[in-house]
C-alpha cells in the first residue's frame, strides 16, 4: 500500500541541464548555510508545495517559478525566520523541533497566510509513527523529520530525477517526506534531501535514535 502527495513530482525544481526533487542546502552561498541548512531546505520545501498545491496557501512562495534560480532566493529568504543556532561561528543547525516550527509559523505569518503545526507527541513506535505520516499525506501535507544522532542512518543513497546519485548522513539533518509504503510488513518513507529522493526503513528512524527526532507538518 502506497501513501503519497498528491503531486508525484514532489516539487520539480529546474536548472539548465538538471532537475531536482525538492530543494538543496548546497543551494546557499553562505558555507554556514551550506553546512547546517537542511531545516530550512525542509522549511522551504513544505511552504512552496502548500503554495502549489492549495490557492489559499499561494502566498507562502512569492517567487515566480521552481527555478533553482528562485527556490535559492526563497530559501535564502527564510533564513531570518528558521533560524540556525550558532555555537562559535559552527552551525548546529536547526535545532530543536520547536525552533523549526516557530519559524515556519513565524513565517507564515508575515505573508499573511493562517498555518498551524501538527507535531507528534508521545512514545514513538513504528505503527503510530507510520499513522502519524498517513494522516498528512491523505491530506496532501509534506512533513518533515528530524533525524537525531541515528546510526542506522549514517549512509543513504539519494537519487536525482535527472540522473545521478549522491550519497552521505542523515545524522542531525531535517528531510521532508512525500510518500510512504508498506509492504509485507516494512513501512519505508521516501524523503526529499539535497536535492534528490531517498528511501528511509521507517524501523531505522526509530529503532536507531536513542537522544531526539520528529515528525512535523502543517495546514
Amino acid at each position: 500500500m502506497i501513501y503519497a502527495l498528491k503531486n508525484p513530482d514532489f516539487l520539480r525544481i529546474t536548472d539548465k541541464y538538471a532537475t531536482f526533487y525538492g530543494g538543496a542546502q548546497a543551494w546557499f552561498s553562505d558555507r554556514f548555510y551550506v553546512n547546517g541548512g537542511c531545516g530550512v531546505v525542509s522549511a522551504a520545501n513544505i511552504l512552496a508545495y502548500l503554495a502549489a498545491s492549495d490557492e489559499k496557501y499561494a502566498r507562502l512562495y512569492p517567487q515566480k517559478s521552481l527555478s533553482k534560480q528562485d527556490f535559492a532566493a526563497f530559501m535564502k529568504e527564510l533564513c531570518a525566520f528558521v533560524k540556525i543556532r550558532n555555537f562559535f561561528g559552527q552551525p548546529l543547525g536547526v535545532w530543536g523541533k520547536k525552533r523549526f516550527e516557530k519559524g515556519v509559523l513565524d513565517y507564515a505569518k508575515s505573508r499573511g497566510v493562517s498555518l498551524s503545526a501538527v507535531q507528534f507527541r508521545g512514545k514513538m513506535t513504528l505503527e503510530n509513527a507510520a499513522d502519524f505520516i498517513k494522516n498528512a499525506l491523505s491530506e496532501n501535507l509534506p512533513a518533515a523529520m528530524l533525524i537525531g544522532f541515528n546510526r542506522r542512518l549514517k549512509s543513504v543513497q539519494c537519487d536525482f530525477p535527472s540522473g545521478g546519485t549522491i550519497s552521505g548522513s542523515f545524522e542531525r539533518h531535517w528531510v521532508t517526506i512525500t510518500e510512504l509504503s508498506e509492504n509485507d510488513g516494512k513501512i519505508t518513507v521516501k524523503v526529499s534531501s539535497w536535492g534528490a529522493a531517498a528511501e528511509i526503513d521507517l524501523a531505522d528512524f526509530i529503532g536507531g535514535e536513542k537522544i531526539y527526532s520528529a515528525l512535523i507538518y502543517f495546514k
